[in-house]
Order: structure tokens, then sequence, then C-alpha cells
């Protein structure tokens, strides 16, 4: 939920923004052909983050993250990131954007302005749908390895 609209993932290929008053689609993005939209939308500091992966056979896959604006300013394009999201979604804090990805085995973090990179960590694996939570100054995530890392 951010600013009276509920962002969600439809049809396996759009980011949409249903208005928690009426009920109605007031926006709309659909991954471009041959991805599919995937994970949780994250909503903060009139900016939506959401996922897409490219649709393959074998992991790793193709993953990029997607910044828009709200519905409220526009929900235009604002930047994407390739390698990163994919089957989880990014969370976020004032001036972070973090997120695992199933194309590699890394967890990024990104400036949710303009998407430049502040920091990567090898995590010995990829993440498989889940998100990774933050806790205090701690981002704690789960990897198809089996391990739970904690990072400060």
């Amino acid at each position: 939920l951010w600013k009276g609209h509920l962002y969600v993932q439809k049809l396996a290929e759009y980011i949409a923004a249903i208005n928690i008053g009426t009920g109605e689609i007031e926006w709309q993005w659909k991954a471009p052909y041959g991805w599919v939209q995937n994970g949780t939308v994250a909503a903060f500091n009139d900016k939506i983050f959401g996922s897409a992966y490219r649709i393959c056979v074998l992991l790793p896959y193709s993953c990029r993250i997607y910044a828009f604006n709200d519905v409220e300013n526009g929900g235009d394009l604002l930047w994407e990131y390739e390698g990163g999201g994919g089957w989880t979604a990014p969370v976020g804090t004032e001036d972070k954007l973090i997120f695992g990805s199933n194309g590699d085995a890394f967890m990024t973090c990104l400036d949710p302005e303009d998407g430049s990179l502040k920091w990567r960590v090898y995590t010995g694996d990829i993440m498989r749908e889940n998100v990774p939570a933050i806790y205090g100054n701690k981002l704690i995530a789960h990897f198809m390895n089996g391990w739970v890392l904690a990072i400060e």
C-alpha cells in the first residue's frame, strides 16, 4: 500500500496500481516481451519498484529491477537495473533499495533515486521466491543453498 494505491503483480506480466477507494486499476506496466513480472512490489519515497525475469528453462535467469514514479507522480519508468530480482522482490529504506536475485549469487543495494550501485555482497547462491527482511541495521535473507545470512 502506498498513498491510496495497492501495487500488485498481475497475471505474471504486469505491475498494477489499484485505487483502494474505488477498486479500479488506475495504472499498469507490462513487462517486456519474453519477460515475466514476478514478486512483491515495493513502494516508498514516491516510487515503486518491481522485478522481472527472462523466460528460460535453466537457472540462472536474466533478471531486472525496475523503478517507476508512483501513480500520483505519473507512473513513468525512471530506471532499470540488469542483474537483480526475478523471483525475489526488493525491499527499501529511505536511501537504499536492496534485493537478491535468482540470476546471480549476490545481494545488491542501489540508490533508489537513480539506480546507482551502493554495494554488492557475494552470498554463495541465488535467492528463490522470497524477500529479504530489514531488521534494525541488518538485512536478513535466505538462499537456495540453505544459508540464512545477516548483512550489516
